[in-house]
């Protein structure tokens, strides 16, 4: 079933699923992430790296560590909930949900200080503190849950 909260729902999407699955993604793991990350969506408030990181802790996904967007790669490599993906010749838009996107500082517009990180709803959206409504910029890294 869906799950919305202010307009944005998480989605179970199963194209490539298999492959996925294959590569070690545990969907009840990432339709928990995003449920809880969803919930969570306030607006764009320059805060996405403590939404991002307190929908892992609160979906039970990993501990709270502090952090920027751009020290998000360091911090969820050492997670081991997760296991990274490249980003190369990856279609954003049909990401199960539940995998986390890292841009480094500046990569993509986004901000040239501190990065932006999100979470991916399963149907073409991502949210962190608000909702990106188009997911088109390659990011530096993708960190899929994983079963434990």
């Amino acid at each position: 079933g869906t799950y919305s909260n202010r307009g944005v729902s998480v989605g179970n999407n199963t194209q490539n699923m298999s492959l996925w699955k294959r590569l070690g993604y545990c969907a009840s793991a990432g339709l928990k992430l995003a449920r809880q990350a969803v919930n969570s969506v306030v607006g764009f408030i320059g805060k996405c790296a403590r939404y991002v990181k307190n929908a892992i802790s609160k979906a039970g996904l990993g501990k709270y560590e502090y952090g920027n967007a751009c020290d998000m790669v360091s911090i969820m490599r050492r997670n081991k909930n997760f296991k990274e993906i490249n980003p190369n010749g990856v279609d954003l838009k049909k990401l199960p949900a539940g995998c986390v996107l890292v841009y480094g500082k500046g990569v993509a517009g986004y901000s040239k200080k501190y990065g932006h990180t999100e979470i991916t709803t399963g149907n073409g959206k991502a949210v962190s503190d608000g909702v990106t409504q188009n997911l088109h910029r390659k990011p530096t890294a993708i960190f899929m849950p994983v079963a434990a």
